[in-house]
């Protein structure tokens, strides 16, 4: 047999043998699971962790899936959820996902990814699912995953499968231009879309909040929403703008927010007015207005001008504080949320001299400026009676400091503790006002009284850190020391 030959026959077998692996390869159709999970899945991963069983469908037997098995791999966002069959067609069913135990998909040659039920009517069995999407079906609404819009002191909240589901349109985004000689190629992708004027928005003028910090005034209806994963991005369509992870958004958002502590306070210490800075952790808006009701004859109920301040995301105190001080927003001061301390921009006390820090137990940011820690020495539960004493102390022996931070903590405690709302939080206002009476009126210069962010109840107690009212809108005010001697 001559070299020619033996070629021949090995090219032959060759051959023959990718015929039969590409046979005993089964090219499964793709599905995309998305909706209110943590994460998007590639359905061909995912059960390739799942045994398959025998089915019969209309006479023949097939490898099938349980469903159930297979929704119970989900990483969902709530604890019971309807589940929709999307169809290549636009077809879809809808389950519960307590209703689909002895339920299966198989794959089809000709029909794609199918599924079987006896116990659903016959129209149950759709075919050429191309989409599964997971919908919250129940009362809860988890802030963190989705979209907020705050509107007249309310949060209206779209989960990802109800902007999915009832509000998304098919759009073909220009990803890019390519050249080659003097031709152009715009290549497009295809993405699934919000526009923002179908969202409940009833103005072009709006603040957006992400987690990746940003803090953005945007004056343009043109934009729109696009769901990745379990996160929404936005795209203004007219300037190129896109802002990854996006929590929300707020119309009718106040003038004013936390960061213009940084620029009234120098506004005020250029003109050499000693400014002292009252930080009252954790009080919110809300808050502050039911203490008025409460109390109207508190010090800090009768002081005039108190505003309405935005905080900032993540409405947390390393955030909410880092604003304050630095007069910029998380994404450029570098502090996202409690995990960072160390700060990317100048602060406020590095462009003041002669200025003081009074904390609780503990440096909450890296900070370069003299600071006197405050432990709980008579073990009363609270570090501000210290807090304080310390500040008192301070302002009697020193005659020059142009700026004086006062932090104080208690109500943030009370409200983590006992709730929002609770009596003992907002009773706690009286503490903390008496301290606001002596350290004012001892006080030769201007006062800014503010906090890093608000609170909202979460069933008996309180928390915060979410894309909500209660979370981001806070009290500021500016008043003269003095007033109360």
């Amino acid at each position: 047999m001559n070299n020619r030959n033996i070629f021949l026959i090995m090219l032959v077998l060759f051959s023959l043998l990718l015929c039969s692996c590409s046979e005993a390869k089964v090219e499964y159709g793709n599905i995309l699971i998305s909706g209110d999970i943590k994460e998007n899945i590639d359905f061909n991963k995912l059960i390739t962790s799942l045994e398959t069983e025998d089915i019969e469908v209309n006479g023949e037997k097939v490898s099938a899936y349980d469903f159930e098995n297979i929704v119970n791999l989900f990483d969902s966002v709530y604890h019971q959820n309807n589940i929709y069959l999307v169809a290549l067609d636009g077809f879809s069913n809808k389950f519960s996902s307590n209703s689909i135990s002895d339920t299966y998909l198989f794959y089809n040659e000709v029909n794609g990814w199918c599924y079987y039920s006896e116990k659903h009517p016959v129209n149950s069995k759709i075919k050429n699912i191309k989409k599964i999407i997971v919908a919250n079906d129940t009362d809860e609404i988890n802030y963190e995953f989705g979209f907020n819009i705050i509107k007249n002191d309310e949060t209206i909240h779209y989960d990802i499968s109800e902007l999915l589901l009832n509000k998304s349109s098919i759009y073909f985004h220009l990803d890019g231009v390519t050249k080659k000689d003097n031709n152009e190629l715009g290549v497009m992708k295809k993405k699934e879309i919000i526009a923002f004027n179908d969202l409940d928005l009833d103005d072009i003028k709006f603040l957006l909040m992400s987690s990746e910090g940003n803090h953005e005034y945007l004056k343009s209806d043109k934009g729109y929403l696009v769901i990745d994963g379990s996160k929404v991005n936005y795209i203004d369509k007219k300037n190129s703008k896109v802002i990854n992870d996006v929590k929300g958004v707020m119309e009718n958002y106040p003038a004013i927010s936390i960061m213009d502590v940084y620029s009234d306070s120098l506004y005020y210490i250029e003109k050499d007015i000693p400014v002292m800075i009252l930080f009252i952790d954790g009080i919110s808006y809300f808050q502050y207005k039911t203490i008025l009701k409460k109390y109207p004859d508190l010090v800090i109920s009768n002081i005039d001008n108190v505003k309405k301040a935005t905080s900032v995301f993540k409405p947390v105190t390393n955030a909410g504080y880092a604003a304050m001080i630095t007069g910029k927003t998380p994404i450029e001061n570098g502090i996202l949320n409690r995990d960072y301390r160390k700060l990317l921009v100048p602060s406020i006390f590095d462009s003041t001299a002669n200025a003081l820090l009074i904390e609780g137990n503990i440096k909450i940011l890296d900070l370069s400026v003299e600071t006197i820690l405050n432990l709980d020495k008579n073990e009363n539960g609270y570090t501000d009676d210290e807090i304080f004493e310390s500040a008192i102390k301070e302002m009697d022996k020193r005659d020059n400091i142009s700026l004086f931070l006062v932090h104080f903590h208690g109500f943030d405690d009370n409200g983590h503790k006992y709730g929002a709302t609770d009596s003992k939080t907002i009773d706690y206002i009286k503490t903390i006002d008496k301290y606001v009476e002596e350290l004012s009126s001892g006080w030769n210069g201007k006062i800014i009284m503010t906090a890093d962010h608000g609170m909202h109840d979460l069933l008996d107690k309180g928390t915060h850190g979410e894309f909500r009212a209660e979370d981001l809108f806070v009290p500021y005010v500016i008043f003269d020391g003095g007033l109360y001697e």
